[in-house]
């Protein structure tokens, strides 16, 4: 088990699954960061976040705990494209979203 409180094992994994290690860190210790944190857990909790992982799909759909692939795959093939027409979409290149 790895201690997700450690800042130096978080960045271990984000760095580990692509993402930047240098900009994670930044996220994770800047102020706008942890308040976006903050937002991102209340807005769970307002929503029943109990445990993770939790998964809040297209601001209506909401798995909890560990699903199954299936689960997950049946959800997301229940998903119609009018239910994401509002959805960002993002430019991974940029970071720039629509």
């Amino acid at each position: 088990a790895k201690d997700l409180s450690d800042l130096e094992t978080l960045l271990e994994i984000a760095a580990k699954n692509g993402l930047d290690r240098t900009e994670v860190e930044q996220l994770l210790v800047s102020e706008e960061g942890i308040e976006g944190l903050r937002k991102d857990r209340n807005e769970g909790i307002s929503k029943g976040l109990k445990g993770v992982p939790f998964f809040i799909i297209d601001d209506a759909h909401i798995l909890s705990g560990n699903q199954s692939k299936e689960t997950l795959l049946k959800l997301m093939n229940n998903l119609t494209p009018s239910s994401t027409d509002n959805a960002a979409s993002c430019d991974i290149e940029t970071g720039n979203c629509n």
